[in-house]
């Protein structure tokens, strides 16, 4: 647990939604380095739209990427993520 009240996503929960072929991929506004990225995707084993935060391996970037941390997304987030989706179709 991060803090009271969050939820521990499992790595392989965070995984299935770093590869959802509709994930949404953007930098991280939080990002020190500028180097991480947000995925916005779903995991089917979770049943639910999770933020993950990706980090390199080697700065510059070159391929191998980390999970840092994972999230669920929040109402917002989702809506937008289902937005895409819409626009896909």
């Amino acid at each position: 647990m991060r803090y009271p009240g969050a939820q521990d996503i499992a790595p392989e929960h965070a995984i299935e939604a770093v590869f959802d072929p509709r994930r949404l991929v953007a930098r991280d506004p939080a990002s020190r380095t500028g180097e991480a990225i947000r995925v916005v995707g779903y995991s089917p084993g979770l049943g639910r739209v999770l933020v993950v935060l990706l980090i390199p391996d080697d700065h510059p970037p070159k391929g191998l990427w980390h999970v840092a941390t994972a999230w669920p997304a929040d109402k917002r987030t989702r809506d937008r993520y289902e937005a895409e989706e819409v626009n896909d179709d």
